[in-house]
């Protein structure tokens, strides 16, 4: 079923793509991501396509944008989600580093002096500082 939810996705994500006027144009359209002409020209292709693919809107959620975005570095295009899980790098810091202009290649290196790493320990959450090492 299309649902509104749905028809909003397609709006925004063409805004996204061609509408220099909106705040995430920069990360789409200002990068050259564009609509494919199939669905562009006849939105019934996009719902048919997001509705056998497992669209809905109760899953429609964070872990959907984690597997949208990806980069190609060294000619191997990845997601930042996998990058990530690779580098050991939190999701949110090579999200960030992605949406505030780095270049591809760097998006992995080590954390910057400014840079915080959430770790884990059983059931602790601790907090680093860039070269910070963990004390028990």
């Amino acid at each position: 079923m299309i649902t509104k939810r749905l028809q909003r996705v397609f709006i925004n994500m063409k805004s996204n793509c061609y509408n220099p006027n909106v705040t995430h144009y920069k990360y789409y359209g200002g990068k050259g991501i564009k609509i494919c002409d199939e669905w562009l020209n006849n939105r019934n292709k996009f719902y048919y396509w997001a509705l056998n693919n497992g669209y809905s809107d109760d899953k429609f959620k964070e872990e959907s944008i984690k597997n949208i975005l990806q980069v190609k570095i060294n000619g191997v295009i990845k997601t930042l989600e996998e990058l990530s899980k690779e580098s050991g790098i939190p999701y949110d810091t090579i999200n960030r580093r992605y949406h505030t202009g780095w270049e591809h290649d760097k998006l992995t290196s080590e954390l910057l002096t400014n840079e915080t790493k959430l770790i884990t320990i059983g059931e602790k959450r601790i907090l680093l500082q860039s070269g910070q090492k963990f004390q028990d």
